[in-house]
């Protein structure tokens, strides 16, 4: 009997430890969701909409493509509402990013032959004001950026930071892998932003002129005064105007796009609170199953102490006690393994730290109530034996 009291303690402890790292983990998503709105993504643009168009499958060329990419622009700008209208190849936050090799020709950091892996887009000369991207050296690119033009390039601060610590990076040069050979010149240096997500740490990035890149998927972005929602079957109609067959692979609000980084660590966050909640659930029930087997079982004892002078509080402190020391171990052995797990959830935090203080406390604070809640009837319950009758018990 006394082994299998012991397996059940046991499996409680173990039933509350995951519990309690899941719930750790689930908390510190909720209140990073609870931040999102504070995270700087680098830019300002939170009305408008978002076009991507897909000209390869049209058979549209380089030329031909980014004539119609113009011509739409214009007619978009013309919309009532409309406050500027952009392209490029690839949006921040956006579901698609490209890495390619720069080799900086610095003297403070040498690249190897792999060169430096850095991520980059492909935007047009209104791309930074739509945007609201601050150039914060150095300018934005203009309409005198065209393919027989001189090469130029906008990098982020973080890029200049490490290649050129100290300086200023305007007129260095750099060499984009796969693109071509000839050095590109740095005109800008714009302010970090998220590129991948809204959780990352500041990573280099660079920026061509729309019209120097190679030509594909673009995404016409149309910043506004007014609610996008209104916005879309405008923009809709002016692009079936151009070309009734040009393929819209998408066409959402700014506020769709932004929310498409939210999914992931919002069901993370839903099914991580479902899971710990369960085991929770599974937990306090294990416990007052044990504490009320223990207290059956301890009857004649709890009787002969009520005897001999113990008080009731002392025998309900004595119940909860073994309550509370079961789920004490349980909880602290949950936040010690939570404490480098979370580290792997960085990423999709936002503005919070991993081994934030609030959450592990909440938790804790969360089984302290729960093990009382599980233990006081069981308490009771001994508190009020009858001393003769427990005398009297087999």
């Amino acid at each position: 009997a006394a082994s299998d009291v012991y397996k059940r303690q046991v499996l409680v402890v173990a039933q509350v430890a995951v519990s309690a790292m899941l719930l750790v983990c689930a908390g510190l998503f909720v209140r990073s969701l609870g931040n999102v709105n504070n995270v700087d993504t680098g830019f300002t643009l939170r009305e408008g909409v978002v076009a991507t168009l897909e000209f390869q499958e049209s058979g549209y060329g380089s030329e031909g493509g980014r004539a119609i990419v113009t011509e739409l622009k214009e007619r978009l700008a013309a919309l009532p509402g409309v406050l500027a209208v952009a392209s490029c190849d690839r949006m921040p936050l956006g579901q698609s990013i490209a890495i390619t090799a720069v080799y900086p020709e610095t003297p403070h950091v040498q690249a190897d032959e792999d060169g430096v892996a850095v991520d980059i887009a492909a935007v047009g000369p209104d791309y930074f004001g739509a945007l609201g991207i601050p150039i914060q050296a150095g300018r934005a690119f203009n309409q005198t950026d065209l393919p027989e033009s001189e090469r130029v390039v906008i990098v982020n601060s973080t890029f200049a930071r490490t290649h050129w610590p100290g300086e200023s990076a305007i007129g260095k040069q750099v060499r984009v892998h796969g693109v071509d050979e000839e050095p590109r010149t740095i005109v800008g240096v714009a302010r970090d932003g998220k590129y991948r997500s809204l959780g990352e740490r500041p990573r280099p990035f660079l920026y061509q002129p729309y019209a120097q890149a190679s030509f594909g998927l673009t995404h016409v972005v149309v910043a506004s005064s007014v609610d996008g929602a209104n916005l879309v079957q405008p923009v809709r109609r002016e692009i079936r105007a151009l070309d009734s067959n040009l393929p819209i692979f998408d066409l959402v609000t700014v506020p769709e796009h932004l929310e498409l980084m939210l999914f992931v660590p919002r069901a993370l966050a839903a099914l991580l609170v479902t899971l710990g909640l369960l085991a929770l659930a599974l937990g306090s029930t294990g416990l007052y199953g044990v504490i009320a087997y223990d207290v059956s079982r301890r009857t004649r004892e709890v009787g002969i102490r009520i005897s001999v002078g113990a008080r009731r509080s002392q025998v309900l402190r004595l119940v909860l006690w073994d309550g509370l020391r079961l789920v004490g171990i349980g909880t602290a052995a949950g936040l010690l393994i939570a404490l480098p797990s979370t580290r792997f959830l960085e990423s999709m935090l936002f503005d919070i730290h991993p081994a934030d203080p609030v959450t592990f406390v909440a938790v804790a604070l969360l089984f302290l109530c729960v093990s009382v809640a599980a233990t006081l009837r069981p308490g009771m319950r001994a508190s009020s034996i009858d001393p003769v009758n427990a005398l009297r018990y087999e």
